[in-house]
């Protein structure tokens, strides 16, 4: 079972969201944001093992224009787990979902959740 937790929240761990933030930062294609700017102009939500209280990754979405887009990172290891939390954020929007990529397990993630390839790079989540 999983735990959400997002910036407001009193249990929210700023400094380990950042720290794995930092580690994939350099995939993340942020052009120069850090971690404060992806917190104050995104919907952030970090995910938790209720059982064992680990960090088992975080999803942002965010407007660029008129659309929704997602990004997201995670620990490594935890595939199934990632992906079903993944999938739960995709449930809270009823819009189409965009998503920039270029890394092959987060683009294999995209797809079993639905996404189809648009273009290079990109991806939707049609829900129209």
């Amino acid at each position: 079972m999983i735990v959400v937790r997002i910036p407001d929240d009193k249990l929210f761990n700023y400094s380990e969201c950042e720290e794995l933030f930092n580690r994939y930062r350099n995939i993340l294609e942020e052009d120069g944001r850090t971690f404060r700017d992806v917190l104050k102009n995104t919907f952030f939500y970090s995910f938790y093992d209720v059982c064992s209280g680990e960090l088992i990754g975080c999803a942002y979405y965010f407007k660029k224009g008129n659309k929704l887009y997602v990004s997201a990172f995670a620990e490594r290891g935890h595939q199934k787990l990632n992906l079903e939390c993944f999938q739960t954020s995709l449930t809270w929007w009823k819009c189409n979902i965009y998503a920039y990529c270029k890394q092959k397990p987060a683009i294999l993630g995209l797809l079993r959740s639905g996404f189809k390839k648009i273009s290079k790079n990109m991806y939707v989540l049609r829900r129209k």
